[in-house]
């Protein structure tokens, strides 16, 4: 298959034009307010790289950024916290704009080095059942596309593409009748790789 190509600008990772446009207008709708709040009222870097994609308050955005500055360069394995995404990556990509060189390169080496380590837990853990999500699937996902085509990146896309169609063969395997549901939620985080990509 020829290799999946990415929009150069940012954000690329969950957000484009489109989505961006209905999550400004969703942020102040009052029908979506019991959503919105728990973001406004939380000091977590996702929240405010959000609320800053949402509002465009560079004060959210470079609180977010000081954050994820402060992750470590290793990724847990089997962490629910960095489970479906990574927040370094998505911090990177959110917050792109406001980045300055200094930052941009040191969040560039954390999300490497963390991209490598999501990559081990699968080599170390190849299995359907937990490696899409609980393993970091979807944070590997993540950190390949919020960092493609940074300068001294070396590219990944090749390699998440072949993780991709080896894990959709193992699905397809394991769970093509259907039948393979541990938890009543697998039905929905197992494609989530595929519609990320």
């Amino acid at each position: 298959y020829p290799i999946s190509t990415i929009r150069s600008q940012h954000p690329r990772v969950w957000f484009n034009s489109d989505n961006i446009s209905t999550l400004k207008k969703r942020w102040t709708d009052s029908q979506f307010q019991s959503i919105v709040s728990g973001y406004q009222s939380s000091s977590k870097a996702f929240s405010l790289a959000l609320q800053y994609l949402a509002t465009g308050n560079v004060n959210s955005a470079k609180s977010a950024i000081s954050k994820a500055l402060g992750y470590s360069s290793s990724a847990s394995s089997g962490s629910r916290n960095e489970a479906y995404f990574d927040i370094p990556a998505l911090v990177f990509d959110w917050c792109y704009p406001e980045l300055s060189d200094s930052e941009k390169s040191s969040l560039i080496s954390i999300i490497k080095a963390r991209r490598d380590s999501y990559l081990q837990n699968f080599l170390d853990h190849f299995r359907w059942h937990e490696m899409p999500f609980y393993r970091g699937g979807h944070a590997y996902f993540s950190t390949v596309l919020a960092i493609e085509g940074e300068e001294n990146v070396d590219s990944h896309m090749r390699k998440a593409q072949n993780v991709l169609q080896n894990l959709q063969e193992l699905g397809d395997e394991v769970s093509g009748d259907g039948a393979y549901r541990s938890y009543f939620y697998q039905g929905n985080v197992q494609p989530l790789p595929f519609f990320l990509w």
